[in-house]
């Protein structure tokens, strides 16, 4: 899909440490999560840039900017993003769970203030690797780990299961996944191969 296209650099960011997880679009900002390391102790930082010439307020900004970030709090692996217009919030598929309770679970991230709002629990059976919203159905699909299979879930709005897609996902040529998206008919998601 990419091949011929031409890319231009509109912005470059020193990170903190850490490595850049996830991202995903709201309608002011690109939203990312950079995660300093796997430890409960150690807080992760989530920044927000700009996406248009002008701020909430309309004053003129640098497209692509940041516009704010915030280092208050660890969102375990934080390995997936995504935003829905109708709740106006993100949810966060955290990948791994350094903090016990927090298996199976999702983050939910208010969009403006960048901060954790709460929790919710999907399953204890296994963790959740990604997560993507499908805006015209109203559900969110996701990738569960190793120990769901590495199998993709529809969840309803309220985040209950309704529908099993895939399960044993072939990791070939990778050993874990990072993210998915919704295109189409289609889930893209990306392979990890480690080392």
């Amino acid at each position: 899909a990419f091949d011929g296209m031409e890319w231009e650099l509109v912005h470059e960011e020193t990170i903190h440490g850490g490595v850049v997880q996830s991202m995903c679009v709201t309608p002011e900002y690109i939203i990312c999560i950079e995660n300093i390391e796997d430890n409960p102790n150690v807080n992760d930082v989530v920044s927000a840039y700009y996406r248009y010439d002008r701020d909430e307020q309309g004053k003129p900004v640098k497209p692509y900017s940041l516009a704010k970030r915030i280092q208050n709090r660890e969102w375990e692996h934080g390995n997936s993003l995504t935003y829905n217009p109708k709740t106006e919030e993100i949810y966060v598929g955290l990948y791994t769970n350094t903090i016990e309770e927090n298996r199976g679970c999702i983050y939910v991230m208010d969009p403006e203030t960048l901060e954790y709002k709460r929790t919710i629990k999907v399953s204890d059976d296994y963790n959740i690797l990604s997560i993507e919203y499908i805006e015209d159905k109203d559900q969110y699909v996701i990738q569960t780990n190793v120990d769901g299979g590495y199998s993709f879930k529809i969840l309803d709005s309220n985040f209950q299961v309704i529908d099993d897609l895939i399960t044993d996902v072939d990791t070939y040529p990778g050993t874990n996944y990072q993210d998915c998206m919704i295109s189409g008919d289609y889930i893209i998601t990306f392979p990890l191969t480690l080392n």
